[in-house]
């Protein structure tokens, strides 16, 4: 890809958003790993201060050697003041770097496309006048179908997928097709009972950590454990797989 380089002195910079995958760093493209390569600085989320999951996928995948990194620090609170304002230092952070002439890359887990932190800055790059390129990737519903062996949309069936915060679940379980349930809650007792109430849970299966050594698949969500990690996917079908 062209723009997969470092900015010569008289170019402006471009900041991009790649794509990690779920987590199995054999599932990060080609694209996205020229671009890590290419990159002057690696812009990383980070929460706790130490967990850094998207970087950790990419430097197995790509030579990072020598790369700048720009930690971006995340508490992962529902609050939405502090979020934005987290949004906003971390966007703030990487238009300094652009300024600086560095072509950045921001990592993200999954495909940066979906619930991820790169969409809420990449409009502040935008606004200060930097070019913005996305590198899609591997996600983790697709890669959990592939896991459990089963198929998430056919001809004359929709996919919808619900989000962690959606405010009303069983009514998006009871629409026709597919369901896929991201980051439900870690007690799978809550999702389990939504799942009984709109007669699904025979037809769910349950995949955490995809892509992480820490794996575990579950063809029948009601054999799941009572606590599930925070990379709990659900997949729902109308009728049993």
């Amino acid at each position: 890809m062209e723009n997969q380089r470092p900015a010569a002195q008289n170019e402006k910079p471009v900041f991009y958003g790649v794509s990690t995958g779920p987590g199995d760093p054999g599932l990060m493209t080609l694209n996205a790993v020229k671009c890590v390569e290419a990159a002057d600085v690696l812009a990383v989320p980070r929460t706790m201060k130490k967990n850094t999951m998207a970087k950790d996928i990419a430097a197995q995948a790509a030579d990072i050697t020598g790369k700048e990194i720009l930690y971006l620090d995340f508490s992962m609170t529902k609050d939405p003041e502090v979020r934005a304002r987290e949004h906003r230092e971390s966007a703030e952070k990487i238009v300094e770097t652009l300024r600086r002439g560095k072509t950045t890359a921001m990592l993200a887990i999954g495909d940066v496309s979906l619930y991820s932190t790169f969409g809420y800055v990449r409009g502040v790059v935008q606004e200060a006048g930097f070019t913005v390129v996305t590198i899609p990737g591997v996600n983790s519903f697709s890669a959990a179908a592939a896991v459990s062996n089963r198929m998430l949309t056919q001809p004359n069936s929709p996919l919808m997928v619900i989000p962690e915060q959606y405010d009303d679940v069983e009514t998006a379980l009871r629409f026709p097709g597919t369901k896929v349930m991201m980051k439900p809650s870690r007690n799978s007792d809550q999702w389990k009972r939504q799942l009984e109430e709109t007669g699904l849970l025979e037809h769910a299966a349950v995949v955490v950590d995809c892509g992480l050594p820490t794996e575990a698949c579950y063809a029948h969500a009601a054999d799941a454990p009572d606590k599930t990690g925070y990379f709990t996917l659900i997949m729902v079908n109308d009728e049993e797989q």
